[in-house]
């Protein structure tokens, strides 16, 4: 946004996903809070045998999905970050991408 840019430590990179989300609520929600509570929305990154990376919150990233708030019937369309080390980034493994809300969960296949 003109304000700075992000460098991941040493021996890593970002890794972005960028995702379209939607509301059918009937109320506001906030997509991916930074203090969530137990059915809030949560997201991870799976590699490999069991490993997981969890969000990078970019602040001042105008478009960091993490604490979203959109309204019903309505979308946004933005970024999810992951500081993965480079053998993740540059494997040719699977990653995967999991949603978790309360008891619910959905994944995708990112590679």
């Amino acid at each position: 946004n003109g304000y700075g840019s992000f460098v991941p430590d040493e021996g890593n990179k970002y890794m972005l996903v960028s995702a379209v989300i939607e509301n059918i609520g009937k109320t506001a929600g906030t997509f991916l809070p930074s203090f969530g509570m137990n059915d809030d929305v949560s997201v991870k990154v799976l590699y490999g045998d069991g490993y997981e990376f969890s969000l990078t919150q970019l602040l001042g990233y105008q478009k960091d999905l993490i604490n979203s708030t959109v309204n019903p019937l309505s979308s946004k369309e933005g970024d999810m970050a992951f500081e993965v080390p480079n053998s993740v980034a540059e494997a040719t493994e699977p990653i995967n991408i999991e949603f978790n809300a309360g008891k619910d969960k959905v994944a995708f296949s990112l590679r």
